[in-house]
Formats: C-alpha cells, sequence, structure tokens
C-alpha cells in the first residue's frame, strides 16, 4: 500500500499532467476529472503554485456566481532547452511543460565539433541568462546519426568534423548541473508528432516519413502505442536504404538524390545545357511545364515513394504520415509518390495522411522527452 507522502506525489502528478494536457483549467474542473476531493485538490494546486509549476491565467465567466480561477502551466518556471543537431542546421528552442516553444535560435551548421559546440554553449549560456538558470528544469538533445540513449551519446554525426562519440549527456549535465536527455532524431520527431499532432493519437501502429528539403529523409515507428527504439535508442536511417534510381538498373543511396542541392546537381549533371543554375530555376521550369525540369520532380517522388513502400512492406503499419511532404512544389511530384506507394506496397485501404509538422518538431519532441521524464 502507498504511503501518504507517495500518493500526495501521485496526485500532484495527476494534477499537473492534467493541467498541461487541458491548457487551462479550474479546480473544480480537476476535481471532475480525477475524482479527488476538493480539499486535495485546492491544497495540491495551491503547492503546485508555490512550487512555480502551476499559475493562475484568470478567471473564467459563468454568467452567474463567482468566476472561478483557471490554472494553467507557469511559462516562467521549469523551462526546458531543446536542441536539434542535425546536418543542415542547429536549432536551440526553449519550452515550458506544455512544449510550447516561448523563444529559439537557428543557425546553419558549421562543419567542426569545436565549432557546433561552441555555438550550442553560447546559445544556453544566453537564454539561461535572459530566463534565469533557476528557471531552467532540464536540458534535451535530438540528434541525428546514431545515437545511444542509454549513455546518452551522440555516437556519430558524419557531415561534422570529429563528432564521434560525443559523451552530450555528460558533458552537459557537468556544466551545468541539471538533468539531459539525448534522443535520435526519428524518435523526436514520433514523439512530437504522437502528442500534438492529429495523425496517429489513436493509433496503436503507424509509420512517420519526414522529409526536409535540407536534411533529407527520416523515418520513425508507431508499434503497438510505443515508439519504435532500435539498438541503443536510434531508430534507423532510413535515408541510407538503397532504392531503384528509375534511370539506370543501379540502385542509389535515398538520401543522395532528395535534398534540394541533390537534386539539383543530378539535374545539372544530366543536363549542363539547360541554363538551370540554381534550384529556384529547376522550379520555375518545371512548374511551366518543360519536361526534362518536370521530370527531375517525379523522379524524387518515385524514389521517395520506393522507400516508403519498402518500410511499409516489412512493418505493415495501419497508418502513413507523410510530413514535410506540402511545401510550395509539392505538387510536382506529389502525384508520382503516392501513385508508387499505392502500387507497391499491399492494402489500398491504408491510411495515408499528409502531415502539417515542421522543422521545429524534432525540438519540440526532445522537449516533450524530457518533459516526460521531469514531470511523470
Amino acid at each position: 500500500m502507498d504511503s501518504k507522502a507517495d500518493l500526495k506525489i501521485r496526485n500532484k502528478k495527476k494534477i499537473l499532467a492534467s493541467v498541461r494536457e487541458n491548457g487551462e483549467i479550474s479546480k473544480r474542473d480537476l476535481q471532475r476529472i480525477l475524482g479527488l476531493s476538493w480539499s486535495t485538490v485546492s491544497q495540491l494546486t495551491s503547492e503546485l503554485t508555490d512550487e512555480k509549476y502551476l499559475c493562475v491565467s484568470g478567471k473564467r465567466n459563468m454568467g452567474v456566481g463567482r468566476c472561478p480561477e483557471m490554472l494553467t502551466v507557469n511559462p516562467k518556471s521549469h523551462l526546458i532547452i531543446g536542441v536539434d543537431v542535425n546536418i543542415a542546421f542547429i536549432r536551440i528552442a526553449i519550452g515550458d511543460l506544455t512544449a510550447k516553444i516561448i523563444s529559439k535560435k537557428s543557425f546553419p551548421l558549421v562543419r567542426t565539433y569545436d565549432e557546433v559546440m561552441e555555438k550550442i554553449i553560447f546559445t544556453i549560456d544566453s537564454m539561461m541568462a535572459f530566463y534565469g538558470k533557476e528557471n531552467i528544469a532540464a536540458l534535451a538533445f535530438a540528434a541525428q546519426g546514431y545515437v545511444d540513449i542509454n549513455t546518452g551519446t551522440s555516437t556519430c554525426i558524419y557531415d561534422i568534423e570529429n563528432w564521434r562519440n560525443v559523451p552530450l549527456k555528460q558533458i552537459f549535465e557537468e556544466k551545468y548541473g541539471l538533468p539531459v536527455t539525448v534522443v535520435h532524431d526519428n524518435f523526436a520527431v514520433m514523439k512530437a508528432e504522437s502528442v500534438l499532432g492529429n495523425t496517429v493519437k489513436n493509433s496503436s501502429n503507424a509509420m512517420l516519413v519526414y522529409y526536409s528539403k535540407n536534411i533529407g529523409v527520416n523515418a520513425s515507428f508507431l508499434m503497438n502505442g510505443e515508439i519504435y527504439l532500435g539498438y541503443n535508442g536510434a531508430s534507423g536511417e532510413v535515408g541510407l536504404s538503397l532504392v531503384p534510381s528509375f534511370k539506370n538498373s543501379e540502385p542509389v543511396i535515398l538520401e543522395r538524390c532528395v535534398t534540394e542541392d541533390n537534386i539539383l546537381s543530378e539535374f545539372i549533371e544530366d543536363h549542363p545545357e539547360s541554363g538551370v543554375n540554381t534550384f529556384e530555376d529547376l522550379i520555375e521550369k518545371a512548374k511551366s511545364g518543360e519536361e526534362e525540369p518536370l521530370n527531375a520532380f517525379k523522379l524524387f517522388g518515385k524514389r521517395l515513394g520506393a522507400a516508403v513502400s519498402n518500410c511499409i512492406n516489412v512493418l505493415n503499419p495501419e497508418i502513413v504520415v507523410l510530413a514535410g511532404i506540402d511545401s510550395e512544389y509539392s505538387y510536382l511530384y506529389k502525384k508520382e509518390l503516392l501513385s508508387i506507394i499505392r502500387k507497391y506496397s499491399g492494402s489500398a485501404s491504408r491510411k495515408i495522411i499528409l502531415s502539417k509538422n515542421n522543422d521545429d518538431f524534432t525540438v519540440i519532441g526532445a522537449i516533450l522527452t524530457a518533459i516526460q521524464k521531469y514531470c511523470e
């Protein structure tokens, strides 16, 4: 049987979780939802307010009688700093206990270990100085490449010189004296989608494919209601998979042909006299209906569709979520993408959904993971 102290802690966590989930809520509503006594709710919300987890956001007009106070998560305390390190940029954000981003900073990826760490530390120091270190509860990292979540190590990011076996958890816990969470970026994106998106909340088996024009392709998987974790917590790298080239019999590595730079360089190599010098040139020519530029985007759609189909055929998810696909030029390749998926991935009844998530979802997912550890 739980002691009174254990029961109190559990009830405080329930109240905090309910406030986080509802955004704004009255004590009466907390009593009704959680089935706790009025005295328990009053006492514990008062303590949570004193501890700066909660604050009063205002009063709700009921029309008659007294207007109840509305409680919400304190946006100025128990903040989480999240860091997204990938091959295109570094994004550092600070969020509250609902993972609402309060402030963020992004900058292009620098290419050496020392430069990356200098940027990260400088930005974290600046955020702590502005918001107060005493108001920071934890740090969270989402790293591309390979990670070991058991030790909090970013094992390898190939595009960063000397970035091998970087003990992020150890380095930043020793520097700031705060708990540090390290996750794979694929896990972070699915975490954000499963909590904040409307695509996979009620599914136990789903696959999320996230395309970034600068980074390439990532994928993560929801299996039996849990986000899949591979060896040491990395979710795998779909971008390293082989797909048909759709040009000749040789397969190609997906991530080498799906970023904007890759698409452009391949087109220029194949059509050196086309007059195309930038990706914007390629888009404009494709939009105007020129055959070869348009075929370049169709080729991209086919290759991405082949990679998605391979994953579907291995895992047989109920729902496939395509994120990052809905760009200003996605109509140039979307038909081929969906056609290949439908043709080669079995069940025609499988749901294929386009998600509205964006580049912030990775850092948000890292913050959400840290919140779960911190609050639950």
